[in-house]
C-alpha cells in the first residue's frame, strides 16, 4: 500500500509555484476518540456555517509534547554569543591579517638585509679592490712603562722581515697543511663556511660566550687588512656580519689562486717573520718551495697563536701543535688528500688538479705513523725522520733590542690574544702599561744580589724570577722571568714565573687559610687552637721540622709563624687533600704539572711538594693583603691607535671578587706579620723584617736540597 503512487493533480500542483491552488473549505468534522487519552486531547473546531472561517481563539492549540518546550540557554546567561559563525569570521580575518604582517616583515626585513648588505659592500669596496697594496701598510707599535719611557719598538717588518714570493714558488705541503688546518673547504666556499659559523654559534651557546671561532682564510684576510683595527678586535655578530661581507666580496673578485697567495704572504709566524718565505728562512733557514710535510705542518700551525706555539720559549707546545695539524691533514676532505689548484714550479712538481695526500695509522705502541704521497710517488712515504729533525731542529729567536723583555713578551700574549698577531706589529699601536719602572730596577738587581750571595754560601742556584703586583686593583708593576733573558745556559728566555715550582712552607698559608673556614659540618681552626708539635707517623709518613725537633702544644698562630712542619702536615689531615685541593683553585691556584688529587701526592702536599706558579701564588698572596677579595691581574693601562684614539682603557678601581670572608684572610695576614710569634724559629732582626717598625706579612718556603727557595 505505501508502493509509489502516480501523483495527484492536485499535489503536483501545490509543487508548483506557478499554480494557484483553490480555497478549500474545511468540512465538518466530528472529534474522534484517541484510546486511553482524554476526551479533549485532540482540537476541536466548532461547527460553522458552510464557507465561514472559524476565529483564531476558537481553535484549541494541542499541548506541545516533551521536548518541545523551550529550553533556557546558558550561554547567553553568561553572556557569551550563541552564534559560532562570528568567532568563526573574526578568527579567519586575523589569521589572514597575521600572514600578511608576517609576509610584510618578512620583506621589510629582507630589503634591510639587501641595503646593509650593499651599504657594506660600498663603504670596503676601494679597499677590496686594492687589496695587494694594503698588505705593504704598516706602522711601528710601541710598548711604554708606566711613565711614559719606551719598552719595545716593534718596526715595519718589511725591513728584512717579508719577502713576497709567488704562489707556485711555495711548497705545496705548505698550501696542503694551511687549507686543512684553517679552512678545509677553501676552494669551494664563497669566501665563508655557513657550517663553521652555525658549529661555532652553536659552541658558543653551550659554552655560554665566545670559545669558537668560524673564520675562513679568505675571512682572515679581511679582518686583517680591510676591517678597522677597533672593529677587527670585536668579537660580536655584528663585526662578524661585516666580515662575511667583506669576505664574499673578496671572493667575488679575486680568484682562490689570488687570495691564497696574498694570505701566505700576508700572515704572521711569530718572531717578526711575515709571509711564508721569511718564516721558512727564520725557523729552518731555507727557502718556502723547499719545505716537506713535516715542516710544513709546523708552519701552518703557528698563525693561530704565534706566541703560544713559538718554538723558541715554548718548544712542547710548538710540537704538539704541529701533532695536530699532521692529524688534520691527514683527516682533510675524508681522505687526507687535497688537490692543488694551480701549476706547482717547486721541487714536488705537482701538476695543476693532482692530489697531495697525508695518511696516518697507528704505530706498534700506539704512537701516530704518518705517509706522504704525490701523483709522482708510485707509494706513500714515511715521515718519521722529517718529522724527528724538526722536534730536534735547534730553533732560536732573531735578536732584537727591548727593554725587560719578559714582561714585554707577556704584554704582548695579551695584546695577540685581544687583537691579533697582525695588528701586533701593523696597526701603530702606543701601549701603556703598569710596569714602575724603578721597582722593576730594583727587582732585577736583587736577583743579581741573592743568587751570587746565595753562590757564596755554596748553594747551586743560578735561576730567579720575580713578580710585584698592587693587591688593590691587580696591576703587575714589575717582573723578572729569568736572571739572564740572553743566557743558553739557564734557558733565559723561558718565564721561570709561568712554569710549576714546588713552593715548600710558601704553600702553608693556603692550608692554614682553609682550615679557617669551618667545612660543612661547621669543624674549623682559629689561630689559638692547638696542635700538638710531636712525633707523628701518617701511615707511615713521618714528617719533621726543618731544625729536627719537636716543640710540643703550639697555638696556630706559632706553628704557622715558625713554619713547622708536622703541625702543618696536620692541618691537611684535618681539612683532607681534596678540599685543600678545591680551596686553592677556587683561590686561584694552578697546578701545572697536575693538581694533588692527580699526583696522589698525600700529605706530602702540605709542605709544597706539588708545584705551582710563582705568578699564581703572587696573586693569592696579594688577594690576602687585599682582606680576601681577589682582582684579576693586568698589564695593560690603556691603548691608543695611531690617530691617537684610546681604543682599550682598564679599570683602574676593579671592585674584584670575595674568595676568602674578610676576617679570615686578616688572621693569617695577623700571623705572618706577628714578629713575636715567629721570634722562637727566626730570632730577632732577621732580613725580612722591615726598619723602622713596618709590619710586613712575610712566608718563606723552600724545597728538598733548596732547589726551590721562594719569599
Amino acid at each position: 500500500p505505501d508502493a509509489a503512487q502516480p501523483a495527484r493533480p492536485e499535489a503536483e500542483a501545490t509543487l508548483r509555484s506557478d499554480v494557484r491552488v483553490p480555497e478549500q473549505t474545511m468540512p465538518h468534522a466530528r472529534p474522534v476518540p484517541v484510546p486511553g487519552g482524554a476526551p479533549d486531547s485532540q482540537p476541536t473546531i466548532p461547527q460553522q456555517p458552510a464557507g465561514a472561517v472559524p476565529p483564531a481563539d476558537a481553535i484549541s492549540k494541542p499541548k506541545p509534547r516533551m521536548g518541545e518546550y523551550p529550553q533556557p540557554d546558558y550561554r547567553e546567561a553568561l553572556g557569551i554569543s550563541r552564534n559560532r559563525n562570528t568567532y568563526v569570521r573574526w578568527g579567519i580575518r586575523l589569521g589572514v591579517i597575521g600572514v600578511i604582517g608576517t609576509m610584510v616583515l618578512t620583506l621589510c626585513g629582507l630589503l634591510g638585509m639587501i641595503a646593509y648588505y650593499f651599504q657594506t659592500v660600498g663603504t670596503y669596496q676601494d679597499d677590496v679592490e686594492n687589496l695587494r697594496n694594503l698588505a705593504s701598510k704598516f706602522e711601528t707599535t710601541e710598548i711604554y712603562d708606566a711613565n711614559g719611557n719606551v719598552l719595545a719598538t716593534f718596526s715595519d717588518p718589511n725591513a728584512g722581515v717579508r719577502e713576497e714570493v709567488p704562489l707556485d714558488q711555495i711548497s705545496p705541503w705548505l698550501i696542503h697543511a694551511t687549507i686543512a688546518t684553517e679552512n678545509e673547504t677553501f676552494y669551494s666556499d664563497p669566501g665563508f663556511s655557513v657550517f663553521a659559523i652555525v658549529r661555532a654559534a652553536y659552541q658558543n651557546v653551550q659554552a655560554g660566550a665566545t670559545v669558537s671561532g668560524a673564520s675562513t682564510i679568505t675571512q682572515q684576510l679581511a679582518r686583517a687588512l680591510i676591517l678597522e683595527e677597533a672593529l677587527a678586535s670585536e668579537r660580536t655578530t655584528g663585526r662578524k656580519i661585516i666580515e662575511v661581507i667583506v669576505a664574499s666580496e673578496i671572493s667575488r673578485q679575486y680568484s682562490k689562486n689570488e687570495i691564497l697567495e696574498i694570505y701566505l704572504n700576508e700572515i704572521f709566524y711569530g718572531n717578526y717573520a711575515y709571509g711564508v718565505e721569511a718564516a721558512a728562512q727564520t725557523y729552518f733557514h731555507k727557502s718556502a718551495a723547499d719545505l716537506n710535510p713535516a715542516e710544513a705542518a709546523f708552519l701552518a700551525g703557528m698563525p693561530q697563536s704565534p706566541a703560544a706555539y713559538d718554538p723558541v720559549i715554548n718548544r712542547e707546545a710548538a710540537m704538539a701543535r704541529m701533532d695536530t695539524v699532521l692529524r688534520l691533514m691527514s683527516e682533510a676532505n675524508g681522505t687526507g688528500c687535497i688537490a692543488i689548484r694551480h701549476q706547482d714550479a717547486t721541487q714536488w712538481s705537482v701538476p695543476e688538479g693532482s692530489e697531495l695526500c697525508v695518511y696516518r695509522q697507528d704505530g706498534p705502541d700506539g704512537e701516530s705513523l704518518y705517509y706522504y704521497q704525490t701523483p709522482n710517488m708510485a707509494e706513500p712515504a714515511e715521515m718519521v725522520v722529517d718529522i724527528a729533525t724538526v722536534k730536534a731542529f735547534p730553533y732560536a729567536a732573531p735578536e732584537f733590542q727591548t727593554t725587560h723583555p719578559h714582561f714585554v713578551n707577556y704584554v704582548w700574549q695579551q695584546l695577540e690574544d685581544t687583537y691579533g698577531s697582525q695588528a701586533i706589529y701593523g696597526a701603530g699601536f702606543r701601549v701603556y702599561t703598569t710596569l714602575d719602572e724603578n721597582i722593576q730596577r730594583t727587582a732585577e738587581q736583587s736577583v743579581t744580589a741573592n743568587l751570587t750571595e746565595l753562590r757564596n754560601r755554596g748553594i747551586d742556584i743560578e735561576n730567579a724570577s720575580v713578580i710585584a703586583m698592587r693587591p688593590t686593583d691587580g696591576a703587575v708593576i714589575a717582573m723578572v722571568g729569568s736572571a739572564d733573558y740572553n743566557s743558553e745556559q739557564i734557558d733565559g728566555q723561558v718565564n721561570v714565573a709561568f712554569t710549576g715550582q714546588q713552593p715548600g712552607s710558601a704553600i702553608k698559608p693556603v692550608e692554614y687559610l682553609a682550615a679557617f673556614i669551618p667545612d660543612s659540618e661547621g669543624r674549623h681552626l682559629t689561630p689559638a687552637s692547638i696542635l700538638w708539635d710531636v712525633y707523628t707517623d701518617f701511615g707511615g709518613y713521618v714528617p719533621v721540622n726543618y731544625d729536627g725537633t719537636y716543640h710540643g702544644p703550639q697555638t696556630v698562630r706559632n706553628a704557622l709563624a715558625n713554619s713547622l712542619n708536622i703541625p702543618a702536615v696536620k692541618v691537611l689531615d684535618f681539612i683532607g687533600v681534596q678540599r685543600f685541593t678545591d680551596f686553592a683553585k677556587s683561590i686561584g691556584l694552578r697546578f701545572p704539572l697536575g693538581d694533588p688529587i692527580e699526583r696522589h701526592a698525600g700529605l706530602t702536599v702540605a709542605l709544597g711538594a706539588v708545584e705551582v706558579r710563582l705568578f699564581d701564588m703572587t696573586a693569592v698572596y696579594a688577594m690576602l693583603a687585599n682582606y680576601g677579595r681577589s682582582v684579576e691581574p693586568y698589564a695593560i693601562l690603556h691603548i691608543e691607535d695611531s690617530d691617537g684614539n684610546v681604543i682599550y682603557q682598564a679599570d683602574s678601581s676593579p671592585e674584584g671578587k670575595e674568595v676568602v670572608p674578610q676576617r679570615y684572610a686578616y688572621l693569617i695576614t695577623s700571623i705572618l706579620s706577628d714578629n713575636e710569634a715567629r721570634a722562637v724559629e727566626f730570632g730577632r732582626g732577621w732580613p725580612l723584617e722591615l726598619t723602622g717598625g713596618r709590619p710586613a706579612a712575610v712566608k718563606t718556603g723552600t724545597s728538598n736540597d733548596s732547589r726551590d727557595l721562594w719569599t
